[in-house]
């Protein structure tokens, strides 16, 4: 390796550390959870702002990105998987002192072309866990009960407070500065060496 390739590398390391790592998105948030009787994702949008102005109830309209769940049927022993996106978020915010606990409603709509039954998950937090502040929008793990309904009846089932349920901050997806400037100053590096080998 030639002096001027090894200090353009050098160059580039150091830009690298320079400008660190990009921060993740902090509006995009993923809930998972997973056990024997099912397992299920959902990507959602934090920055979407609340539509109704009570405050007993948040409304996040089309908040949902996409969404992945397989549960149990317990009619017919079946395991149906809905995937698909899209989606509203409500949040109905128990009282002060009432002992009740916030639930979490995803609206999925008609997931099947021709099915007019609406899909939604309600998932409810468990007593033993104190509900998060602000819950829709920070992390945290928590033990939920959720259950999925199509139209007004059950449908599969979805969390179990004995297995916690994960709501974590997805990274974004964007090149990092220093990528870039690794990419480019040994780019340049290697252009500078050929160039002198050339005119030696």
């Amino acid at each position: 390796m030639t002096t001027t390739l090894k200090r353009a590398c050098a160059i580039a390391l150091a830009s690298s550390a320079l400008w660190g790592a990009h921060p993740a998105r902090a509006d995009i948030f993923s809930l998972d959870w997973g056990y024997r009787w099912s397992v299920g994702q959902i990507r959602h949008d934090t920055s979407v702002a609340d539509s109704d102005p009570s405050a007993a109830r948040d409304v996040y309209t089309n908040s949902i990105l996409d969404f992945d769940l397989q549960g149990l049927r317990v009619s017919n022993f079946t395991f149906p998987r809905l995937q698909g996106a899209g989606g509203t978020i409500v949040v109905d915010n128990a009282a002060p002192g009432s002992g009740a606990a916030d639930t979490i409603t995803f609206l999925f709509g008609a997931l099947v072309p021709g099915d007019s039954a609406a899909y939604r998950l309600v998932a409810t937090f468990d007593p033993e866990y104190p509900t998060p502040p602000n819950a829709i929008d920070q992390p945290w793990v928590a033990g939920l009960s959720g259950m999925v309904y199509r139209g007004d009846q059950e449908f599969i089932l979805g969390m179990s407070p004995g297995y916690p349920t994960r709501h974590e901050r997805v990274a974004a997806p964007v090149p990092e500065p220093g990528t870039w400037a690794l990419f480019g100053l040994g780019l340049a590096g290697i252009t500078a060496a050929r160039w002198r080998r050339r005119a030696a």
